[in-house]
């Protein structure tokens, strides 16, 4: 069995997120993040990488409602080296 891991950390070391043995989908991503984006307080820099739910259409598409409530996200591509 596989467990996946799903979350954030703030500037305080308090993770918020959710584990799961099925694969984490984009909606899953995408309903954690938009009950996160209603819980903020300050700006938020939120790091994603290069996974296939972060390029999707769909999240492209709600980073920008989230960017205009000042729910500030970046794309983050890792290199292998």
């Amino acid at each position: 069995m596989r467990l996946n891991i799903f979350g954030m950390i703030d500037r305080n070391n308090r993770y918020d997120g959710f584990s799961t043995t099925e694969n984490i989908t984009v909606d899953k991503v995408v309903d954690f993040l938009d009950r996160l984006s209603f819980r903020i307080k300050k700006n938020t820099f939120v790091v994603l990488d290069n996974a296939r739910v972060h390029r999707c259409k769909l999240m492209a598409e709600l980073r920008a409602i989230w960017d205009e409530d000042c729910f500030f996200s970046s794309c983050f591509h890792t290199r292998h080296i």
